[in-house]
């Protein structure tokens, strides 16, 4: 898969591939970027760095995996959460990770009647794979 790094103003870079493009949200969701696949939609990709009570995280992911069935993450360099929620019209697949000490909450969403297709499942990996690449910038020197 053939990438660009994406440097985020909210203090975080990912590996997007060469055909995914961010988008503008409304100003309801700051501190959020948005992506998408520019030449076939396969769903929305937002990640936004959050501010968290590390005495806190372990009851929040306790309780995340406990309501919703959430599995555990551990990758190189990230740990975390994922688990996926359906409504009406769209399904949604949510992460939140831990890269570097900084919390990060990502949502891909797509329509639900995509959510069992041999796309979708191609596209989730591609998403996990961006995750994967998620790095914390001006990290504070120890």
């Amino acid at each position: 898969m053939k990438t660009n790094k994406f440097i985020s103003k909210y203090n975080y870079s990912i590996e997007l591939p060469k055909n995914w493009s961010e988008f503008q949200l409304d100003e309801s969701e700051k501190n959020t970027n948005g992506f998408f696949n520019a030449s076939e939609w396969t769903g929305n990709l937002r990640i936004t760095p959050l501010s968290f009570d590390k005495s806190r995280l372990s009851a929040f992911f306790k309780e995340k995996l406990m309501k919703n069935d959430a599995k555990k993450i551990d990758w190189n360099n990230i740990i975390g959460i994922s688990y996926f929620e359906q409504s009406d019209d769209v399904y949604s697949y949510y992460w939140y990770l831990i890269e570097n000490q900084k919390l990060y909450f990502c949502s891909f969403t797509i329509d639900f009647e995509m959510k069992d297709t041999k796309k979708n499942k191609i596209e989730i990996k591609r998403i996990i794979k961006i995750l994967q690449s998620l790095e914390t910038t001006n990290r504070k020197k120890d």
